[in-house]
Parts: C-alpha cells; sequence; structure tokens
C-alpha cells in the first residue's frame, strides 16, 4: 500500500426494484462504517458502474441483486452478468416477501446450476 492512498472500501452492489430502495438502503445501512453500501434500481446502472468498478480496480465484496429488477427479465440474468464481471463478490438473490413463491422454481434451477 502507498502511503497516504487509503485502502478503498470494498462495495456491496444491491440492485433491486424501486419500491424496494428505503428498505434495503435500511437493511445494509448498519455496513456503511466498512463497506461502500450502493443501491441502484436499474439493470443498466448496475452494469455501467460494475464496468466502472473493474476498470478502476474497486474491490467488490459483495452482490445483492432482486427477484425484479427493471431492465431484465428475471433478477438472476444480472446476477450472472454481474457474476461473470466481478467473480470474487460473494452474491445472493434478494427476494421480495410477495415475490417469494414466484421465485421459487428459478431459484432452485438456479441453486442446482451452481
Amino acid at each position: 500500500m502507498t502511503a497516504g492512498r487509503p485502502r478503498p472500501r470494498p462495495v456491496l452492489l444491491l440492485v433491486v426494484a424501486p419500491p424496494h430502495v428505503a428498505t434495503i438502503e435500511s437493511e445494509f445501512g448498519r455496513y456503511a462504517r466498512d463497506y461502500e453500501v450502493t443501491v441502484l434500481d436499474q439493470a443498466e446502472e448496475a452494469r455501467a458502474l460494475a464496468a466502472r468498478l473493474v476498470a478502476e480496480g474497486q474491490p467488490v465484496a459483495f452482490i445483492g441483486v432482486g427477484w425484479s429488477v427493471p431492465g431484465v427479465e428475471h433478477g438472476l440474468d444480472l446476477m450472472d452478468e454481474l457474476h461473470a464481471a466481478l467473480p470474487t463478490a460473494r452474491r445472493v438473490c434478494l427476494t421480495a416477501r410477495d415475490d417469494f413463491g414466484l421465485s421459487l422454481p428459478g431459484l432452485r434451477e438456479a441453486l442446482g446450476q451452481g
């Protein structure tokens, strides 16, 4: 590490539908001391941010994607894209209570594929 340059905080990249942004910010805000918590509500914003973070060498510790995200058919599609760009980040699908039953078949299939 170079003297005078602070070590960048790893990013928690969270992407959910607009109605869920406030809840996710509230739930993940407690990690803001140690991580750069970023909540987005569009798939395109997430793609652009991931590309910028990779280009800047900014570490991404965690990717959380909602089941329903504007700009993709299913959140898992975006999760796959982001995982390809950020392979060392932990990842989780953030499923709203109302979407849980609808998301189970897709989640089970994704878990089976790894």
